[in-house]
């Protein structure tokens, strides 16, 4: 059996699915986060990440990963009411969930197949495009038809 990642275990991948799936399971047309194999692209964010950051992801997501799906589900909704708890704990819980929320978001949304679904295309119509020309003064006047201050000796 091959990884599907260089950083990540299968059991590791299982948590990353779960917590995807919870955030986005899957809404008509689009396919929920585990059935779109998005997570195959996980190493183009992970070689990106710090080893302490992606070694607490890692022990995060192992610890996810032998998690029931509903215990998942009540962290997920645990970290979305972070923002309303003030101490040093709610900042954890914030940081904790921008990390998950973000490297979810990111592979699931930056899928080809979901783009599609979607309707998202970023390519930059340029066909009816003409460059601007700065006009050139007139002899002599200043472009802004202003007279330029002289300076007394």
């Amino acid at each position: 059996m091959t990884s599907i990642s260089k950083h990540l275990s299968a059991g590791q991948v299982r948590g990353l699915e779960k917590v995807g799936d919870v955030l986005l399971p899957g809404f008509g047309d689009l396919a929920s986060f585990s059935t779109s194999h998005c997570v195959r692209h996980a190493d183009r964010v992970l070689d990106y990440m710090t080893a302490q950051d992606l070694g607490d992801l890692k022990m995060l997501l192992t610890l996810l990963g032998f998690a029931p799906r509903f215990c998942v589900a009540l962290l997920m909704r645990l970290l979305e009411l972070s923002p309303a708890v003030p101490t040093p704990l709610g900042s954890l819980l914030r940081f904790m969930r921008l990390g998950l929320r973000g490297l979810v978001m990111t592979l699931y949304y930056a899928d080809p197949a979901v783009q599609q679904t979607i309707g998202y295309d970023a390519r930059v119509y340029t066909a009816d495009f003409t460059p601007y020309t700065t006009p050139s003064p007139s002899a002599g006047a200043p472009a802004s038809g202003l007279s330029r201050p002289t300076l007394s000796p």
